[in-house]
């Protein structure tokens, strides 16, 4: 009955882990799609409208010195002048975050998009980079969102860090059979390594790590290897010599006493065929 309970117990955890697996998938799928994709598209724009915009106002300056000197041109700079510098640089970020899973990375893109939002606030405000209110509200929106969307990668590790500590870790379904390059399998190989988990033996099963070694007299021989004789036979059998030995096969738990047969009149019946007539 206990070991069905544990069972049950068992698998319930990996449900409601599996669930949190998904949530924390999810976001690390909009997180990257949006500061990397899109930051991707984004640039590609900044860089067209870039080049719009500067042939443009030249060409716009040039006229107006030939019709008026005197007449000054207001120049409206555009969003793309911030996006086509930053973005890039958001884009790479945001994708090696995901890659590797380095909050630190994330970080730093949000700290980007909060110089974009503060900028374009206090740009409309105080107009030191005169700007249309369209591009204004362009940059604003655009990095508000982006803060958005790298804090939902952001609050995900805490819950990360706390699953790859449970038992299934990544997909939580013993049934499913982990592929070796995955990233959270990394991750938690990471944490093992963190948290020096991964040691594997128990104290009667440590190898010995003392033993002496002696150099060949010439370099097609092989090195000797040797241990002192209390420990001998903790080298060749990798456990205290102290400890009890198990049972060397399942016979030596087996015992006759007790199951003699009984007599062969208690279980021998005649066959009445061959009584005579």
């Amino acid at each position: 009955m206990k070991e069905l309970e544990e069972h049950i117990i068992r698998e319930y955890d990996l449900e409601v882990n599996k669930g949190r697996m998904d949530q924390v998938r999810r976001n690390m799928k909009k997180s990257l799609i949006y500061n990397a994709y899109f930051g991707l598209v984004m640039c590609f724009i900044s860089a067209a409208y870039l080049y719009l915009w500067l042939s443009f106002t030249n060409a716009g300056i040039r006229q107006s010195n030939l019709i008026d000197e005197e007449i000054e041109t207001v120049i409206h700079f555009p969003f793309c002048g911030v996006t086509f510098f930053v973005c890039p640089f958001i884009a790479v970020l945001s994708y090696l975050a995901d890659s590797f899973l380095y909050k630190k990375f994330n970080v730093i893109s949000w700290w980007l998009y909060l110089g974009m939002l503060i900028f374009g606030i206090t740009d409309m405000m105080f107009h030191y980079a005169p700007m249309n209110t369209l591009n204004g509200l362009i940059i604003i929106f655009y990095s508000a969102a982006g803060m958005w969307m790298e804090d939902f990668a952001i609050r995900s590790y805490p819950e990360l860090d706390e699953l790859v500590k449970c038992e299934g870790f990544p997909d939580f379904n013993p049934m499913l059979e982990i592929p070796r390059h995955s990233k959270y399998v990394k991750y938690r190989k990471k944490w093992l390594e963190k948290n020096k988990a991964l040691d594997y033996y128990t104290d009667d099963e440590r190898p010995i790590e003392e033993y002496n070694v002696t150099p060949a007299d010439n370099s097609s021989a092989m090195d000797g290897v040797s241990v002192d004789n209390d420990k001998s036979e903790m080298w060749f059998e990798g456990k205290d010599p102290k400890a009890p030995k198990p049972p060397n096969s399942m016979m030596e738990e087996l015992s006759g006493e007790g199951m003699e047969l009984p007599p062969a009149s208690d279980y021998i019946v005649e066959d009445v065929r061959k009584k005579p007539l």
